[in-house]
This record gives C-alpha cells, sequence and structure tokens, in this order.
C-alpha cells in the first residue's frame, strides 16, 4: 500500500474521511483529531468506528489531506471554506 488515509464505518456504510497520508503512522496518529471535526460538524459521528485504511490507488477524502499540526478546529474551518 502506498497512500494510507483515515476512515470510518457507519452499519453498512464506510467512508474515507481524511488522507492520503505518506504512512500507515501519520494516518493512525490523525484518527482521533479527524474523528473529532467530524463529530463537530455531525454528532452521529461520535458513534461510528474510526481506523486507517490503505489503498494504491489515491483516493479523494471528505477532508482532504490533514498536516500534523492541525487540529479539529483547523479541519473544520478549511473544509467550511471549500
Amino acid at each position: 500500500m502506498q497512500h494510507f488515509y483515515v476512515s470510518a464505518i457507519d452499519g453498512s456504510r464506510k467512508s474515507i474521511v481524511a488522507g492520503p497520508f505518506p504512512d500507515h503512522d501519520s494516518a493512525s496518529d490523525a484518527v482521533v483529531k479527524v474523528s473529532l471535526a467530524a463529530s463537530d460538524l455531525d454528532p452521529r459521528a461520535w458513534h461510528y468506528g474510526w481506523g486507517t485504511a490503505g489503498s494504491d490507488a489515491v483516493l479523494p477524502s471528505i477532508f482532504g489531506a490533514v498536516a500534523a499540526d492541525d487540529d479539529a478546529r483547523t479541519i473544520v474551518a478549511r473544509w467550511k471554506a471549500r
């Protein structure tokens, strides 16, 4: 796998929420802040199953790339500014 993502599962729905990240550790490090950002936008996201996913292809994600120093507020603000 060359590209890594923060992913969410809600029942049978699966989403690529943030990324791509350069490695699995970077995606893993972002899971909490991405889930907090998603929960700020939709309180139901608090109950989703959060984790990581990998792919050889570049996939679109809801929040796009997230920097290591981004916090949940920054992620939400960038998403709202789209």
